[in-house]
This record gives structure tokens, C-alpha cells and sequence, in this order.
């Protein structure tokens, strides 16, 4: 697995607790777009959803939260409990919950897109239109954590030929450990071939993650 990196695209180096979020190029078609043109829409909260493809009732839902201002994110709900030897069907959704009730905020225990409060904003819906230059890159850290649990992505873009994007992904586990899921959406216009690495991050955030 490729080794964590830790900071976030238009802020200087900023370690694992970032200042905030910003999804960049959100005002652009899926067409050719010039990077150093795009400008950056800010955002709150990050969350994982899984489904245990054989067992539905058997879910796990890690929510990462960081508004304009704080110094650091809320990651009490930043938590991923997977069952050994299982596959989970999975969705990465990007809100918007600056004008969001604080009662309304996304939960980790009844967290339900189709049912998120109507000052939050789906962010998810402009990146999917967007797909062509966006990635999920997913990296395992801590334990035997990377050796235990794999990320496929299950969703394509509309380049040609098609290229993964992780907004839905399978999540395979092996044996019981712990340790940490880092979830990074990066930005990739007119340079994405399927792999991490080109482009810049949008965000990089984190989530407590074990296997039991």
C-alpha cells in the first residue's frame, strides 16, 4: 500500500488535523478544464457508509466533520467496525453542513442520504457530474490492518476507456485487527489514468477503523 500523505490542495503543509475541506474545479464541465482556473468550494463532512452484502442488517457508517474556522475535525464519529471475513457494499458522500442544524447533522447511527435535513447540501451529486477528473484513493495504516482489508472501487467515470472513480467501492476483510482507513479524494483534470498520484488532493481525512 502506498505510504499516507498528510496535507490538502491550496494550503501549505498541514498535518493529519486539517483547517478545512475544499473540493476544487466544482464550476467546470466534464470537458478539458485548465487547473490553474478552478476555484475552491468549501465543505464539512465526509462520510463511509457500508453494508455487509450478506447480511444488510450488518452496517458500519464513520462520519469525518471539520467546519470554516475549526482547528481541528471532529472525528468522534470518524469510527469503521467491519465484521472478519465479510464484504461490505460501500458510498463515500461529501455534505455540505454549514447551514445545517446541529440536531440535523449527519450521524453515524442513522445516517440516510435520501433523508439528509434540507439546509445540507449533497455535495456528492456536483463531484459524480464531475467523475471524469476525480479518484477515491484509500490507504490502510496501523496493525495488519492493509494486509486484512481491501478498497475496490466499482464505479467508472465516462473517460475512454472508462477509469474507476470510488464513489462506490467493496469492502473485503480477512482476519480480526485495527487501525487507521485514509480516505483521499483527489483531483485529477486531464491527467487521471485510474492510478493515485497525479493531480492534487481535494481532502485527506481519516477514520478509526477495526475488524473484529
Amino acid at each position: 500500500m502506498k505510504k499516507s500523505i498528510y496535507y490538502i490542495t491550496g494550503f501549505a503543509f498541514i498535518a493529519i488535523a486539517v483547517t478545512v475541506l475544499s473540493i476544487a474545479s466544482c464550476k467546470k464541465t466534464e470537458s478539458v478544464v485548465t487547473p490553474n482556473t478552478i476555484a475552491n468550494e468549501f465543505l464539512t463532512t465526509v462520510v463511509f457508509q457500508c453494508i455487509n452484502t450478506a447480511a444488510p442488517y450488518d452496517t458500519t457508517c464513520g462520519v469525518w466533520r471539520i467546519f470554516p474556522g475549526q482547528a481541528n475535525p471532529d472525528t468522534s464519529e470518524a469510527i469503521l467496525k467491519y465484521h472478519k471475513s465479510a464484504t461490505y457494499a460501500c458510498h463515500v458522500f461529501v455534505l455540505d453542513e454549514t447551514k445545517t442544524p446541529a440536531a440535523n447533522y449527519a450521524s453515524d447511527t442513522s445516517f440516510n442520504i435520501n433523508a439528509i435535513n434540507s439546509n445540507t447540501v449533497n455535495v456528492t451529486t456536483e463531484l459524480i457530474a464531475r467523475a471524469n477528473y476525480h479518484l477515491y484513493c484509500f490507504y490502510m495504516t496501523g496493525g495488519t490492518l492493509s494486509s486484512n482489508l481491501t478498497v475496490v472501487r466499482t464505479d467508472h467515470d465516462t473517460n475512454n476507456p472508462p477509469l474507476p472513480c470510488g464513489f462506490t467501492d467493496n469492502v473485503t476483510t480477512n482476519n480480526p485487527t485495527s487501525g487507521s482507513m485514509e480516505i483521499q479524494q483527489q483531483h485529477q483534470p486531464n491527467v487521471k489514468t485510474g492510478q493515485c498520484g497525479p493531480g492534487s488532493l481535494d481532502f485527506d481525512v481519516f477514520f478509526a477503523t477495526s475488524i473484529y
